[in-house]
């Protein structure tokens, strides 16, 4: 199977590359490289489409609803909205394969991953937050002079709005966070 066979199969089928990344656990960045050309399609990858486009429709479409069992998947795009004793900021995250990373209004920067919680439909966050020189944070904690991390750690529900108390390390006080989805990472 070449780049043309497979982009015709796609579209045969009304397949994304990333909803066939999904049903054969694979990076959308290798599909795209097979639809490119760049790389060779595995015999398995290939083998996997061909007998999708034999089966009946029914099956089919049995195969394909695996597909919304994965739109609960934590990856996309989150606002952050945060409070505390000194004040408010904002914020976005991106949460994609495994990582967790963002920017605030006040220069701060989050780097982090996760991981899925026990709790069903929820991620554990793991984020190093880098707070610039000069800034203050909503804790009441005044700026510093050089640039300074701590580590975070929290539970969220995935693609919904989830309202979070957030302990610091630098603060007695927690962040009051309201941590809402707001669209998916795009193909």
């Amino acid at each position: 199977m070449n780049a043309d066979d497979l982009r015709s199969l796609l579209n045969e089928i009304g397949l994304s590359q990333v909803d066939l990344a999904h049903l054969i656990d694979v990076t959308p960045r290798a599909v795209n490289l097979w639809i490119t050309g760049q790389r060779e399609i595995p015999g398995p990858a290939a083998s996997y489409l061909r007998l999708l486009v034999s089966l009946p429709q029914s099956m089919r479409t049995l195969e394909l609803s695996r597909l919304k069992e994965d739109q609960m998947a934590p990856e996309g795009m989150y606002g952050v909205a945060f409070a505390g004793v000194d004040g408010t900021g904002q914020g976005v995250l991106v949460v994609n394969n495994g990582l967790a990373y963002g920017y605030d209004v006040g220069g701060g920067k989050y780097d982090g991953s996760y991981t899925p919680s026990k709790s069903p439909g929820h991620i554990d966050l793991r984020l190093r937050v880098t707070v610039p020189p000069g800034t203050s944070l909503v804790q009441g904690v005044p700026p510093q002079p050089m640039e300074y991390s701590f580590d975070i750690t929290c539970t969220l529900k995935a693609r919904a709005d989830t309202f979070i108390q957030v302990p610091t390390p630098v603060a007695p006080t927690p962040v009051q966070a309201h941590i809402q989805f707001l669209r998916d990472i795009p193909n």
